[in-house]
């Protein structure tokens, strides 16, 4: 049974399943988005947490990163807050 990349996203409490990208392509995008949030690339036994934020047309939004470690690699998810 081969694993595929998952992403899901969440609007108002209505989980949405969105086109995965290729299965190999997961680590490169894991290592994107921990270099994006300041974690350590190299470790992937133990859970972290770290903070990407940016603005769009002046406002400015913070996405919270946790990674998780998993029996099929790394698990990450993202909670977008929008700073009004």
């Amino acid at each position: 049974m081969a694993v595929e990349l998952c992403i899901r996203y969440r609007i108002n409490d209505a989980l949405q399943k969105a086109e995965s990208p290729p299965k190999y392509l997961q680590d490169d995008i894991i290592r994107r988005l921990k270099i994006m949030s300041n974690m350590n690339i190299a470790e992937t036994r133990v859970p972290q947490y770290g903070r990407i934020q940016f603005s769009v047309k002046g406002k400015d939004f913070d996405i919270r990163v946790t990674l998780i470690p998993t029996s099929h690699g790394e698990s990450i998810v993202l909670l977008l807050l929008g700073n009004e």
